[in-house]
């Protein structure tokens, strides 16, 4: 059987059982190879595109030929989610379904993020204090009091991979903050934002809307990792505020409430179900 070759799904709005292909190669080509996987052309605004109204199609079941995401896009921006097959890349919207919750330290995103886990929602943790924890252990420089433009590009490299496993989920997905909170601490701590970063925020997207939460006095603690002072956590709030909304993205504020308020509030707001709820 030829290689079909793709290269990316369509951000339009797509039905539960669709999948809607660009290809790169022509339709008459590979005719075999579409009518083997149920691919049948459709109508893509001067596109080429197919689609599959069957969920069970010899597309899902096929080894390997192809491996398509079902994607439900709400107009955010592409994000650059892919899987391959013989080096010929496959990339699929799953940005309105990974959302961000940042803000200051210390102001009860970590124990949101636990509770929304313990709801069945897939989480990805803070790279700050992991990476503080790990290089502590190893008696590495990269941490904020000794190199932070070395420990910021630790961040960076956290942001992405788990960027990476959640495009490798499916369904809803919480981040303990994203790629432009190293862009944020960057600015934040006087040093300059090199371009790989900037194109990692720009071509890494979240949902359009980003959780914030505030500096919260009556919840703040320092601890091993979080050494900072109120103040600290303040700035560090308004220069994620300046950071993300020059991204693009809309910030929802969240209570100065209990954990399980703040889990409704979050859940109302992105229109989030649980994996196995």
């Amino acid at each position: 059987m030829q290689h079909l070759r793709a290269w990316r799904v369509l951000t339009s709005p797509l039905q539960a059982s669709q999948f809607c292909v660009l290809c790169v190669r022509s339709a008459e080509a590979h005719q075999s190879d579409l009518a083997y996987c149920g691919l049948a052309p459709c109508s893509g605004a001067g596109h080429l595109c197919f689609r599959t109204g069957a969920a069970d199609s010899p597309l899902s079941r096929h080894h390997g030929l192809l491996r398509l995401l079902i994607s439900k896009s709400s107009g955010s921006a592409p994000a650059a989610t892919s899987t391959s097959h013989e080096g010929c890349p496959i990339t699929v919207d799953r940005s309105s379904s990974f959302h961000v919750v940042t803000g200051g330290p210390g102001s009860g995103k970590t124990a949101l993020l636990d509770a929304l886990r313990c709801r069945g929602f897939a989480t990805m943790p803070e790279a700050g204090r992991a990476i503080i924890t790990e290089q502590d252990a190893i008696g590495g420089p990269a941490l904020p009091w000794s190199d932070r433009r070395a420990f910021a590009e630790l961040m960076l490299n956290w942001e992405m991979r788990s960027y990476r496993e959640a495009a490798s989920t499916t369904g809803t997905v919480f981040f303990d903050r994203g790629v432009p909170d190293v862009i944020g601490y960057l600015r934040l701590s006087g040093l300059d934002v090199p371009p790989h970063a900037l194109k990692a925020a720009a071509t890494l997207r979240y949902s359009r809307s980003v959780f914030i939460a505030a500096p919260w006095r009556g919840i703040f603690r320092n601890d091993a990792e979080r050494k900072q002072s109120f103040e600290e956590a303040e700035a560090t709030f308004r220069a994620m505020e300046r950071t993300y909304r020059e991204f693009g993205y809309e910030l929802v504020h969240l209570p100065l409430a209990a954990v399980e308020e703040r889990v409704r509030f979050v859940l109302g707001h992105s229109g989030s179900i649980p994996h196995h709820a």
